[in-house]
């Protein structure tokens, strides 16, 4: 309860209680079926499958939470209806979501056939864990465009394309702004890129030394 509390939360205070409320729901709902088939496996509920399923709260929640800003960024654009935006918005960003959660749960997988002592014992985290995301994943697809279309606060009309640019830029929050006037010069000037590029070679060789017993040796390192 304290994780997921901390965790909508944060997303109160980033995105919108609105938004913070679509996560109270599909986090809970994700971990009861996550224990729900712990119980039909045979697990019980002790502090292995507590801390897996604590550990998953951290990876699960990103799916629901990538899902949910990108639906609250097309219902700002105001681009489309609600309906097809949720659609568009929830499709935008699919494919690297469906491949983020996989490339998780075969990381974490493997730990489930350690063999020994051990093995048994720490089986629970990875099953877990794994099952946790897997379902993350379809709450984020199915619950949460339905939550966001029902829930969140949005104007049914949209925006003509002149209209649109003066809405983005007068929307536009303080990361847009620091992006635009930090980052955006880099992207344009080659001289700035390389000099930061140079910045974090020399910064990365001073503490790989500062921190190495041995020191590092950054004679042939290209800068």
């Amino acid at each position: 309860m304290i994780a997921t509390f901390s965790i909508v939360l944060l997303i109160a205070v980033t995105l919108g209680w609105r938004e913070s409320l679509i996560v109270a729901v599909t986090i809970p709902v994700t971990l009861a079926i996550a224990l729900f088939l712990s119980e039909l496996y045979g697990y019980s509920l002790n502090r292995v499958t507590l801390f897996a399923l604590i550990f998953s709260i951290g990876i699960l929640v990103d799916n629901s939470i990538v899902v949910l800003e990108n639906i609250h960024r097309w219902f700002e654009m105001r681009k489309l209806p609600p309906d097809e935006a949720a659609v568009v918005a929830t499709d935008e960003v699919g494919n690297p979501t469906i491949l983020a959660t996989f490339a998780v749960i075969v990381a974490l997988l493997p730990m489930a056939f350690v063999t020994g002592m051990m093995g048994p014992y720490m089986r629970p985290i990875p099953i877990n864990s794994s099952v946790a995301m897997f379902f993350s994943m379809l709450v984020a697809f199915i619950l949460t465009p339905y939550l966001a279309i029902r829930w969140l606060k949005h104007e049914a009309e949209t925006l003509t394309p002149e209209d649109l640019g003066k809405e983005e830029e007068r929307t536009a929050g303080f990361l847009a702004r620091l992006f635009e006037k930090i980052y955006m010069p880099l992207f344009k000037s080659r001289l700035k890129k390389m000099d930061i590029f140079r910045g974090n070679g020399t910064a990365s060789c001073y503490f790989c030394g500062a921190f190495s017993k041995k020191g590092c040796s950054c004679k042939n390192a290209p800068l």
